[in-house]
């Protein structure tokens, strides 16, 4: 027996992730969208690492392209100590610079710089996305596993050196590429060796120059992220960011991405980030990875 978890659907968004769901609702004061998370029996979101604060902020960007801002479900109280309101541990911040302000009990994502900004609890307005613990049914379906045992699924390749298998995805923004390969039991593709770049790079896909999204032009996007705050590079499976080829060029991005000869100035395997690569950009090739 296993639960199978299941969200509400109404006219709202609703985004299934890390067993919760989560809505999207216009610009109110901190009391409102308390109330309206309440209406539905959930919360205001409460952000637990910097990968949580990254995928937050491009959804609401989506969803919400005219908002600036979104509410943080947390308080403070009158000595400034803040918690979350869900009562979740306080185990990660991600205050701007001289934040958090003597006097504002709320906190607004701000989505231009992704750090946290106190706000006046009543005069601040901001949109604010609700998270709430889904439904839940039982189910005699077999129970659904994290790996696929001994082998790679269809269409998936194996790398001995690693013992992983990786997919080649197509057309997708860096964080929609990862709810799709977390859909598939894996993350984005973190690379740790020469080889492993190499191996990527010769998967069997088209590298065809005509190949272009958004003015990308046949490149692979890898599982990076850049952490602005504290200018730290990490990978969104949680492993060790110790491996980086030769940088082509990198104009301080938020993602890398893997170029070849064919279609760039760069040599072939070469990584390379620039200003205008965003959350929501669409790439032409993506990779997923998993371990066995």
């Amino acid at each position: 027996m296993i639960w199978v978890i299941v969200c509400f659907r109404s006219i709202l968004v609703w985004i299934l992730r890390n067993f919760a769901c989560y809505s999207y609702f216009f610009e109110v004061n901190y009391s409102a969208a308390t109330k309206a998370c309440g209406k539905v029996g959930g919360h205001l979101i409460s952000i637990h690492n910097l990968f949580e604060n990254i995928l937050f902020s491009a959804y609401v960007d989506e969803y919400f392209p005219k908002t600036k801002t979104s509410w943080l479900g947390m308080h403070a109280d009158q000595f400034q100590v803040w918690a979350w309101d869900d009562a979740s541990k306080w185990d990660y911040e991600h205050w701007a610079k001289q934040e958090p302000f003597d006097g504002n009990y709320c906190a607004q994502l701000h989505l231009k710089d992704q750090l946290w900004h106190s706000a006046d609890c009543d005069e601040d307005k901001a949109a604010f996305l609700c998270g709430i613990q889904p439904q839940t049914t039982d189910s005699t379906t077999p129970a659904i596993t994290t790996k696929w045992p001994g082998k790679c699924p269809t269409e998936w390749s194996y790398f001995d050196k690693t013992n992983a298998c990786y997919y080649i995805g197509a057309n997708m923004s860096w964080t929609d590429g990862e709810t799709y390969c977390r859909s598939q039991h894996s993350h984005l593709v973190s690379v740790h060796s020469f080889e492993e770049n190499q191996f990527i790079l010769d998967l069997k896909y088209t590298t065809d120059c005509d190949v272009v999204a958004n003015d990308w032009i046949s490149i692979t996007l890898l599982g990076s992220y850049r952490d602005y705050h504290d200018q730290t590079w990490l990978w969104s499976d949680g492993t060790p960011f110790d491996y980086a080829p030769d940088l082509c060029n990198d104009e301080f991005g938020r993602h890398f991405m893997i170029d070849n000869t064919k279609c760039s100035m760069c040599q072939n395997g070469t990584w390379f980030s620039v200003l205008s690569d965003y959350d929501n950009s669409i790439y032409p090739f993506f990779a997923c990875k998993f371990v066995l």
